[in-house]
């Protein structure tokens, strides 16, 4: 069964989702327990969502079942029941969801220059759990303002049509 986090620590001063807004889910994809489980803490401690899966088998349940929800996935490269990356693309293929890959292995930067989908980041252990949440938090914030931009243009129409016009 997939574990699963609310949000963290609602005191934390990272500037990070400290507005009243629903967490952004995170599905972690990790083989190694302890990484699982201090990618989970981590990540909800910075205010985001956390579904855990140890096998690329549970991820694809997950997403199955909650994949409109998810946001981001971090997935480990090389899993013990398969490739991270043919994961990443199966993803690709199913959801909308910002894939993050995590690798020990010093050379797999050179297999992310030749795929033939897009990944959001890819970061090498180890790595500063700071760097992938700020890189999910800016993804977020240009979401945000792609969507808040029609209603900023609508408010400049209006306000030009008021001075224009003189009237309310």
């Amino acid at each position: 069964m997939p574990s699963e986090k609310k949000q963290g620590d609602k005191n934390n001063t990272d500037g990070i989702n400290q507005h009243n807004v629903d967490p952004a889910t995170v599905l972690v994809v990790e083989d190694e327990p302890t990484l699982l489980d201090l990618l989970n803490t981590l990540i909800t401690h910075y205010g985001f969502k956390v579904l855990c899966a140890a096998s690329i088998k549970e991820a694809q349940s997950i997403i199955q079942q909650q994949g409109n929800t998810i946001a981001f996935m971090v997935c480990d490269v090389n899993l013990s029941d398969g490739s991270g990356l043919r994961l990443a693309n199966w993803v690709n293929n199913q959801q909308a969801i910002n894939i993050i890959m995590i690798s020990g292995e010093p050379d797999a930067n050179d297999i992310f220059r030749q795929l033939d989908f897009e990944i959001l980041g890819y970061f090498e252990k180890p790595f500063q759990i700071r760097q992938i949440v700020t890189m999910m938090q800016n993804r977020l914030n240009a979401v945000s303002a792609i969507n808040a931009e029609p209603k900023t243009v609508e408010r400049q129409i209006a306000r030009q049509a008021i001075k224009d016009t003189g009237s309310v």
